[in-house]
């Protein structure tokens, strides 16, 4: 019942894009548009790149939240349902807060905005590694939820801003990939880390992590990208 929910509700909101959202790509000649150019133009855009490489770095720490942080909590005596519950903080607050988050980073600059979401979500997920109560994860939660909510309409922003203008499906469908590669790569990641080194290193890593992915989006900024 789950998966058929979810299904209907999936499809009911790509109908709503496809007749509600208006069409913005440009017409260009078919040989602009061919798709070894888009691949080629993908690969010499070092810029693009070097926000793919720390995205992907992001969401390895992101999706910890399905692979390493259930495995954690059931290990300090969470069950599956004080999971749910704790998980859905993480939701409500991105229903409340994710509408006015747009208009909040409109008119800043995109890598800072992504540095900033980058550290949250690094130090909320760090802050797992001296948590081991119900309360201790409820507080860490909104920190990396914070996190999440600035850094997927700045990334899009920022990929859109990159590319050009006929090319700007195929940037945000080559960007996509880069989270489908993390959610792929997390739960190995995740899984060698506390079978080798435990949970509080996990932990400990994606705060070096979000650290170091944050370090590199202030970088981009200085070179005066994503700036509005």
């Amino acid at each position: 019942m789950l998966f058929a929910v979810d299904a209907i509700t999936t499809t009911m909101f790509g109908i709503v894009l496809w007749v509600a959202l208006p069409e913005t790509r440009p017409t260009v000649p078919a040989h602009d548009s061919a798709d070894g150019g888009a691949v080629r133009a993908i690969l010499r855009d070092h810029l693009f790149l070097a926000v793919c490489f720390l995205t992907l770095g992001f969401c390895l720490i992101f999706f910890q939240a399905f692979v390493g942080l259930p495995i954690d909590m059931r290990a300090h005596g969470i069950s599956t349902s004080g999971f749910g519950g704790l998980i859905a903080i993480n939701g409500v607050l991105i229903v409340v807060l994710q509408p006015f988050a747009g208009e909040l980073i409109r008119d800043r600059s995109r890598p800072l905005v992504l540095a900033l979401a980058s550290l949250a979500i690094g130090v909320g997920f760090g802050l797992n590694a001296w948590v081991g109560t119900a309360l201790g994860y409820a507080g860490a939660i909104p920190v990396w939820t914070i996190g999440e909510i600035l850094f997927a309409p700045a990334s899009t922003s920022l990929v859109a801003d990159l590319a050009p203008a006929h090319l700007r499906g195929r940037y945000q469908g080559a960007f996509a990939v880069v989270f489908t590669a993390a959610f792929a790569a997390a739960p190995a990641v995740g899984g060698y880390i506390i079978a080798h080194a435990g949970a509080r290193w996990l932990w400990i890593d994606c705060f070096a992590t979000g650290a170091a992915v944050a370090t590199g989006f202030f970088m981009l900024r200085r070179l005066g990208l994503g700036t509005p």
